[in-house]
């Protein structure tokens, strides 16, 4: 049933991503280059300023590089957004967005001490991974969560500069659910834990976490419109949190890290089930959305499908 599920779904999605494309793919490149620009005059100026040089007075080296090199590396977080603004014919505001980026990579350094992340996926060197080649630990998770605060708060502080008080204030109600929902995950029995505890720390660290960047992209979107992107978009981090579970599960295993695989009663067949159930109604829903926003989330949904076929070996 999942691979017959999954071999009806590819096709469409692959049409979907085509013509989006065909229509939005020029505009989309000239958004994110028009970020990347926007992001770069930003951290210079963050990574410029007196407080910065405090931090590194008080962290003992020169991090400058290493900082903005790895914040540089992760520019594309907002990628997937930047999808959606041709098509919704978004006036992005670049300040706003690369602040609202900035400010995410502020909670993404603080995660990397937390967990000793010395790399994403196998392929970018973290900040923590460059710095703890000199600095031992505790020192290196220091700096780094230390450096991860002292970007949220800038980034905070320059948006409301800039007048986007809304955008700032949202995102510190959603920094209080991000950081609940890491506390409860590092206090969370190792074991088994129950379907409701896992799903309340999803809830709260990676849905959260990503609606760091949705809330402030779409800020200039219509309110009806863009409630029910953003819905659309916290499902998906959902399942996209599904599908790490399964991609770390050896890491996870090794370090006892919270999992779907170590939920309750949960095996890999009851979760690939799952998955591919929840990816089928987010389809479904997307179809319900204007066609041209449709095709747009069918990058995001393509991605996983294509994920989940290599970590499981279902479709192809």
């Amino acid at each position: 049933m999942t691979a017959e599920v999954l071999k009806q779904l590819r096709p469409r999605l692959e049409e979907a991503r085509q013509r989006h494309r065909e229509r939005f793919g020029a505009a989309v490149t000239d958004l994110t280059r028009k970020l990347s620009r926007e992001q770069a005059f930003q951290l210079d100026l963050i990574l410029s300023a007196p407080g910065f040089l405090e931090f590194q007075e008080a962290a003992g080296g020169d991090w400058k590089q290493a900082l903005g090199r790895y914040l540089s590396d992760m520019q594309w977080v907002i990628w997937g957004d930047c999808e959606l603004g041709p098509p919704l014919a978004l006036q992005c505001r670049a300040a706003e967005i690369a602040l609202g980026v900035l400010a995410y990579l502020g909670a993404r350094l603080m995660d990397d001490a937390i967990d000793g992340h010395h790399d994403y996926k196998g392929r970018t060197i973290t900040f923590y991974g460059r710095i703890s080649e000199a600095l031992a630990d505790p020192r290196a998770a220091t700096a780094t969560a230390a450096a991860g605060a002292y970007l949220v708060h800038e980034a905070l502080r320059r948006l409301e500069k800039h007048g986007y008080r809304t955008s700032a204030e949202t995102l510190r109600a959603l920094y209080s659910k991000v950081f609940a929902g890491a506390l409860a995950e590092a206090l969370a029995e190792r074991t088994q834990v129950s379907r409701d505890c896992y799903d309340a720390v999803v809830a709260h660290k990676a849905v959260a976490y990503d609606r760091l960047l949705h809330e402030v992209f779409f800020s200039t979107c219509p309110r009806p419109l863009r409630a029910r992107v953003i819905e659309v978009l916290a499902r998906h981090s959902e399942i996209s949190q599904w599908l790490n579970d399964f991609q770390d599960e050896a890491d996870d295993f090794r370090r006892a890290q919270l999992s779907l695989l170590r939920v309750s009663g949960m095996d890999r067949e009851r979760a690939e089930a799952l998955i591919v159930s929840a990816l089928a109604g987010l389809y479904r829903d997307c179809r319900r959305l204007p066609p041209a926003l449709s095709d747009a989330l069918s990058l995001r949904l393509l991605d996983s499908v294509t994920k989940f076929e290599d970590e499981t070996g279902h479709g192809g």
